[in-house]
């Protein structure tokens, strides 16, 4: 099935511009396998796909420097693909709250994402 919202030229896709767009990020952590993992799904207002990334790292990040640094990653990947006005949402309420400016980020974390 052809994605309406996508069309391709040449070795690029490029995207329509779409109103009420959701950019999801989580970070996992594997602890026996010592890797950490990055999810990111960009959605429509009708929640369909627009574009998708998972991501494995070898670093050794705890639960809360993945989660800001899915967030880094999911921010550069929607920039990636075009697309600009998104709301951005996760499970780290830490993390959220220090991206609005409504809290600060623990220092651990502050070289992982950029916090306003």
């Amino acid at each position: 099935m052809r994605d309406k919202n996508l069309t391709r030229s040449g070795s690029a896709t490029e995207f329509k511009k779409i109103e009420n767009q959701d950019l999801y990020v989580d970070g996992a952590v594997f602890s026996k396998r010592k890797q950490v993992g990055i999810g990111v799904i960009i959605r429509d207002s009708a929640s369909m796909v627009i574009a998708a990334l998972s991501r494995r790292l070898a670093l050794p990040l705890g639960a809360l420097k993945i989660e800001a640094k899915a967030m880094e990653v999911g921010v550069q990947f929607a920039m990636d693909v075009g697309v600009r006005d998104v709301m951005l949402e996760g499970d780290s309420m830490c993390i959220c709250n220090a991206l609005q400016g409504m809290g600060e980020a623990s220092s651990s974390v502050q070289n992982y994402c950029f916090f306003p």
